[in-house]
């Protein structure tokens, strides 16, 4: 939230800490992941030393180190790992600084697919992983001597840039694949400039393949196809029944399109912008 400021966001923050013993979703795994990442990018914006708040992030840092998500695995395990990157070097504590780069390395491997994709295959859960990724090189950059392991982030960087950069149309609207809809991620010309601004190279461009997309373009016209199986195999609540789905555009405006997403709460809505009636499909 960039228009957030410091007095708004630290009214936010004493709330939480106010109801915290009754904020009981609040305690699972993915909130606190998010909860640690967002806490400790605002007190680094603003400076801000507070006992408080540092007593609720090592209480929760702690919890989230003992509770990690191995039964949902994908995106969940790498924003629990993104979030342990982000506490171990706050708090200076390696052992939990070192599970979650261990956790990052090997999901990394896992879930980045060889033409940069991610294999839940939504184009904006793939942009807010970017991000992320983005942000934890920044992170090791300033904070520690991990050559090797900013070589790891860079490399899968610049390939999920890649992917990023195919599965956007020219007129920089992100296609709507899986879950995915605009104004929840960050762009592609957001994710460049920041790739950017880290000295990360930005011109890899990769032909889409495994993740089992296409992109044909030429004249005025821009296609991008699904020809692609359900993903990931063993987590597929991403998914929709949009097998050969395609998106159409014609001068830079959408002409045949999905749906794309507006909830996640399960119900009849869910169900429509997930079903095949909501795809350019058969």
């Amino acid at each position: 939230q960039e228009k957030l400021t410091k007095e708004e966001g630290l009214r936010y923050i004493r709330d939480y800490i106010e109801q915290a013993e009754t904020l009981i979703d609040g305690l699972e795994p993915y909130p606190i992941s998010l909860q640690i990442i967002f806490w400790i990018r605002f007190i680094i914006k603003y400076e801000i030393q507070d006992d408080q708040i540092n007593h609720i992030l090592g209480k929760h840092l702690i919890r989230l180190f003992n509770h990690i998500e191995y039964h949902l695995l994908g995106n969940h395990l790498m924003e629990n790992s993104f979030a342990l990157i982000f506490g171990g070097l706050y708090f200076s504590n390696d052992a939990i600084f070192e599970k979650g780069k261990s956790i990052l390395i090997q999901e990394l491997k896992e879930q980045i697919l060889n033409d940069g994709g991610h294999f839940e295959y939504s184009p904006m859960d793939h942009d807010i992983l970017l991000y992320r990724l983005l942000d934890v090189y920044n992170l090791v950059s300033l904070n520690t001597n991990e050559e090797s392991f900013k070589s790891i982030l860079s490399e899968n960087i610049q390939r999920m840039l890649s992917w990023s950069r195919q599965m956007t149309f020219k007129n920089y609207r992100r296609s709507y694949f899986n879950d995915s809809t605009q104004e929840i991620a960050p762009s592609f010309e957001v994710l460049k400039d920041y790739a950017e601004r880290l000295e990360i190279k930005t011109d890899l461009n990769l032909e889409l393949s495994e993740s089992g997309f296409r992109k044909i373009q030429g004249g005025h016209f821009e296609c991008i196809i699904d020809i692609g199986k359900v993903g990931a195999s063993y987590i597929p609540g991403h998914a929709h029944n949009d097998a050969l789905s395609f998106e159409l555009f014609i001068k830079g405006k959408p002409f045949l399109i999905n749906t794309g997403i507006s909830t996640y709460n399960n119900d009849e809505q869910r169900s429509l912008e997930r079903s095949t009636l909501a795809h350019n499909t058969i």
